[in-house]
């Protein structure tokens, strides 16, 4: 017996919102059918406040594995109840052991996968709870959860790369400040205390500059960094420039930064569409999540600009292309896998290929920045032992000569 919580109409047609119990969906709907009610939509279930708050410590990498888990059990003939009981007795993460052990228990009682997950939004998306409903509804849950993986699998990855090639030049840029915080702490004030014990009057420009810097610049620069950060963070939540966030319209800005996540981009893209065409769901469904979920305002247009088109009758490569923002070799490769019928393993490979792309200029944007940092920080450990040290040698100048 399962309880479900659903919105329906009245005979008076007013929305109600009520719980019930049932052995099946089905069942209550005839239930309901013959009280002269009409069934609007099955409601998620509610999940623990606590728990869905603490859900958020869950890594992707654990989600990315539960899903592979279950869908290989699936495949094996293993229960779905059974499946989700033994991947939370071997979940080392207490709080994804807890997550498992609920949705287990809101399938036992009579829910379906979708709906217990749906109850989790920051573990399972929209569009990963669409692919499970329509999954469920062609009895192809396995192969739709393994689609589910590789989709988030490929994403996680992606994100890593590029997490990956930007990590080395900011450990540098860490290392330099706490260098420089060392320096002016105790290095310059032990080089001053002996100019001013020796008598030295004059200067050269790079010491004074260096000074300055110490008592002044460093100092306001610690005091506005805090500042700076907390204006980015408010312009990257609260203002939209364009109907985008501030974060993503300043990405789309930046040189070779904006060329890899477009790339991201298309490569969600495909990858989104190739798992909801093998999970059977609608097409016009299909490209709504798939531009609903990306955050490139071109592809967002282009998926905005097919719809209506393939409401008509057209064709999705003749619809994309008509959008005018999507490469060509994309909708070609599109229209020749429509004409074969091999649309979702076509989208497949071609995410695949823009993961490559996404790895290759992840590596070329890693390949030019590294220079860059390091010719700074060598210019300016030059620009200190100048500052510090020509005024010693001038020291051992004048004395030598007198």
């Amino acid at each position: 017996m399962g309880t479900y919580t659903v919105q329906l109409s009245a005979p008076d047609g007013a929305r109600l919102e009520a719980v019930f119990n049932a052995p099946s969906l089905p069942a209550l709907e005839k239930r309901l059918r013959q009280q002269e009610y009409t069934l609007l939509r099955v409601l998620p279930p509610s999940a623990d406040v606590t728990l869905r708050r603490a859900s958020q410590r869950i890594r992707e990498v654990e989600v990315v594995t539960v899903l592979h888990q279950l869908s290989a059990s699936l495949k094996n003939g293993v229960s779905l109840q059974t499946a989700l009981a033994s991947i939370a007795r071997d979940a080392g993460n207490p709080v994804l052991r807890a997550v498992l052990i609920d949705i287990e228990s809101l399938v036992r009682s009579g829910d379906d996968l979708s709906s217990a997950c749906a109850a989790y939004p920051a573990l399972f998306p929209h569009l990963y709870v669409r692919m499970l409903e329509a999954g469920e509804r062609g009895e192809r849950l396995g192969p739709v959860l393994e689609q589910i993986a590789f989709l988030a699998e490929q994403s996680m990855q992606a994100r890593q790369r590029i997490t990956t090639a930007l990590v080395y030049p900011a450990t540098l840029c860490v290392f330099t400040m706490v260098v420089l915080l060392a320096v002016f702490t105790f290095t310059v004030p032990t080089f001053t205390s002996l100019f001013e014990e020796l008598g030295v009057r004059s200067l050269p420009l790079a010491t004074q500059s260096l000074l300055w810097l110490r008592n002044v610049g460093f100092p306001l620069l610690v005091f506005a960094a805090p500042l700076v950060a907390l204006l980015f963070g408010f312009l990257a939540r609260f203002v939209r420039i364009d109907g985008n966030r501030f974060g993503v319209w300043l990405r789309n800005r930046l040189p070779i930064v904006s060329a890899v996540y477009h790339e991201l981009a298309l490569m969600r893209l495909a990858g989104t569409l190739s798992a909801m065409a093998g999970s059977g769901v609608p097409i016009l469904e299909a490209l709504r999540l798939a531009g609903g979920s990306s955050e490139s305002p071109a592809l967002q247009g282009a998926m905005w600009t097919a719809i209506p088109l393939v409401a008509e009758g057209e064709t999705l490569s003749a619809a994309l292309a008509r959008s005018g923002l999507l490469p060509a070799t994309f909708c070609s490769q599109v229209a020749a896998a429509e004409a074969v019928g091999d649309l979702p393993a076509a989208l497949r490979r071609l995410a695949v290929w823009h993961q490559g792309r996404v790895d290759y200029l992840a590596s070329r944007m890693n390949a030019l920045i590294e220079p860059v940092v390091v010719t700074i920080l060598a210019l300016g450990a030059g620009w200190v032992a100048v500052a510090l040290f020509s005024p010693v040698l001038g020291i051992i100048r004048s004395l030598s000569g007198g």
